[in-house]
């Protein structure tokens, strides 16, 4: 037990409504000491001087200058229902428009493009166009290599992401970029969001491969938005989260939408955490066993999930340390009586449930003693964005491009 454990300091619910807190603390699952500063990503000892001192540093306070309106949004303020979020995203009705903004909208947008790599960001880059591009470009050959200005324009409703991978790309083959709009923004169609100038063939050569990308990114981005302000709207207090079900080579982007969108990543990689699922626990013979051994290689500083399908298999977990209960397949009513047991028993574990959880059922499992939620369908399940780039030409609109002149 830490010193400041002894201490007996605890996250307080009522800092939650107090004018200086509200907008940037929440609980830390799992560590009852401790604070989560949304603005800056950190975790601060759960005492209100320390709180206050955090808020009166340097960085605390160029991050509150980036999004000035976190103040004026508050989730007991949201007014709408879980039927009022039914959203489909070729077809969505105009009387549901506005609550929808609104939800995605109010918010602020952390600069997560800090913790992408640069070399990374232009190996992916490189590797993209590579494919797309493996011998010669014939359609550059009647584009030629005169300076153009490019547009990439935002034709559907939702929240950008994806803008270093999109700066990546154009950045391999030369090209300048101009962003009109912030990440993580919510933006109503048709905006131009971006202005690209460069030689007009590698602007061509760059725009399928970007709008592959930001329309995906943007995809999860905008549902991951979405689900986490169901599940805020609540008063549920845990964390949403995705899983490892990713698209081959395209991890670190979906990766970073989701945490544009507002919910956590879960473990990146095997590397990241052991998770122990079924199959580990088959082969190892017991979930005592399995534990013991992931341990010995883990040591101290990584963290165990057990995968768990019954309370007797939870129990075991927890009793052999697993730092991690994940609940899967459980219903509503069987998680949060497995859940209230083992966090009576075991008051610091942390609680995931996961497994056949959609949009429309996320509610009934954001209950009391549930720290995380995981789900699958926010890389696997969720509808791309759509975008368009069009070469600005004289008398030519390209938010209508079937129209060869543009009046006034």
């Amino acid at each position: 037990m830490s010193k400041w454990q002894r201490y007996r300091k605890r996250y307080s619910t009522v800092w939650e409504s107090e004018s200086d807190l509200k907008d940037w603390i929440q609980p830390v699952a799992g560590h009852e000491s401790k604070a989560f500063c949304r603005l800056c990503q950190c975790q601060v000892r759960a005492h209100r001087n320390d709180l206050v001192k955090h808020a009166a540093t340097e960085k605390h306070k160029r991050n509150a200058a980036c999004y000035p309106n976190t103040g004026e949004f508050n989730d007991s303020t949201v007014d709408f229902t879980t039927e009022d979020m039914t959203y489909e995203n070729k077809d969505r009705s105009g009387s549901n428009d506005h609550d929808y903004s609104r939800m995605l909208s109010n918010t602020y947008n952390p600069n997560y493009h800090h913790i992408l790599p640069a070399l990374s960001l232009q190996t992916l880059a490189r590797a993209w166009l590579q494919e797309d591009t493996p011998a010669f470009d014939f359609a550059g050959f009647v584009v030629g290599d005169g300076q153009e200005v490019g547009l990439l324009l935002m034709k559907e409703a939702g929240i950008i992401a994806g803008r270093p991978f999109v700066d990546a790309i154009f950045k391999e083959l030369g090209c300048s970029l101009k962003w009109h709009v912030q990440e993580g923004d919510y933006v109503e169609p048709i905006k131009t969001v971006a202005t690209v100038t460069g030689r007009v063939r590698d602007l061509l050569l760059g725009e399928r491969v970007a709008l592959n990308c930001i329309t995906r990114c943007s995809g999860i981005a905008t549902k991951a938005r979405r689900l986490a302000k169901i599940a805020s709207a609540s008063g549920w207090k845990g964390t949403i989260a995705g899983t490892r079900k990713t698209t081959p080579g395209f991890r670190l982007v979906e990766k970073y939408a989701l945490l544009v969108g507002g919910v956590s990543t879960h473990r990146h990689d095997l590397s990241s955490m052991i998770m122990l699922k079924d199959n580990h626990i088959w082969t190892a013979g017991s979930v005592t066993k399995a534990v013991k051994d992931a341990r010995q290689v883990g040591g101290f500083s990584t963290k165990i999930e057990v995968e768990c399908r019954s309370l007797d298999e939870a129990i075991e977990a927890a009793d052999s340390g697993a730092d991690i209960i994940m609940l899967d397949n459980f219903s509503p009513k069987s998680a949060q009586e497995a859940a209230s047991r083992l966090k009576t028993h075991f008051p610091s574990l942390v609680i995931e449930l996961s497994g056949g959880i959609t949009e429309s059922s996320l509610t009934d499992f954001c209950v009391e003693n549930i720290d995380v939620v995981s789900l699958g369908v926010l890389t696997q399940g969720y509808s791309t964005i759509d975008f368009s780039f069009k070469i600005r030409k004289e008398g030519h609109d390209p938010k209508n491009p079937t129209v060869k002149t543009v009046e006034g």
